[in-house]
């Protein structure tokens, strides 16, 4: 089957939001990217242990 796969990202949980700046902190970004990975691994069938390397 196939079909479109859509994440609405945000950079940062809700307290992470409400402290201000997160936009600023680059681990915030690291963490979202890494879960994005987790994401287009999952929707291909992939394993949940997926190793994410990013600069």
């Amino acid at each position: 089957m196939k079909f479109g796969l859509f994440v609405y990202c945000t950079v940062g949980r809700r307290l992470e939001l409400e402290a201000g700046m997160a936009g600023r902190k680059p681990e915030l970004y690291h963490r979202i990217l890494t879960e994005l990975v987790w994401c287009a691994a999952i929707s291909r069938g992939g394993s949940k242990t997926i190793k994410c390397s990013h600069s």
